[in-house]
């Protein structure tokens, strides 16, 4: 059944103090192959990978907290949700702060403060990975917010692409044409200009 409230993937969104910062760390995710756990946020201090299972739909008329705060970029990494599903990511517990301790010690790390009406964070539809996430351009789609970016995206790898080869070729001669790689990954718009 197809609702526009519920998605079969999950968006990891990048961070930073502006559209070109949240866009160099995604193009050091996708260098790496991999995202690594961090500890923003979350309550037991364990180190996680938080996703949104927002729909992509609702992400383009706004990913915004209640007050329209917005705590992310508009560059993230998409994965299924069975594939994330199957590496141990959850969905987060949202529950007042006094039930924490209820929780067993393994799975502390879901939890998120819910208190509302002050305290609501569950606009963000949150899930958890307690590890490592490693990846190849098949196992993700790259979100970007539009076409002009893609491009730029693009332009960037074939520029990076043209670098390595240059320097290979001075040890390799002509064979460092053979390392080129292709741009293999799968974009994703959120929205179109």
């Amino acid at each position: 059944m197809r609702r526009k409230d519920l998605s079969s993937h999950l968006i990891h969104f990048t961070k930073g103090n502006s559209k070109e910062e949240a866009f160099e760390r995604l193009k050091t995710i996708l260098r790496g192959g991999y995202l690594k756990p961090g500890k923003g946020m979350i309550r037991s201090s364990e180190e996680c990978v938080c996703f949104t299972e927002t729909p992509l739909e609702a992400v383009a008329s706004g990913f915004n907290g209640r007050y329209g705060q917005r705590r992310y970029s508009d560059f993230g990494i998409m994965f299924s949700k069975e594939a994330i599903y199957n590496e141990g990511g959850r969905p987060v517990i949202y529950q007042p702060e006094s039930e924490y301790t209820q929780l067993p010690q393994s799975i502390r790390y879901r939890h998120v403060r819910y208190e509302p009406p002050q305290i609501d964070f569950t606009w963000e539809r949150e899930w958890r990975l307690k590890s490592d996430l490693y990846f190849n351009p098949g196992d993700a789609y790259v979100v970007l917010p539009d076409d002009s970016w893609e491009q730029r995206l693009r332009n960037d790898f074939e520029s990076e692409q043209n670098n390595q080869i240059l320097l290979h070729t001075l040890i390799l001669g002509t064979l460092a044409e053979c390392m080129r790689q292709d741009f293999d990954w799968q974009i994703t718009i959120i929205s179109t200009k």
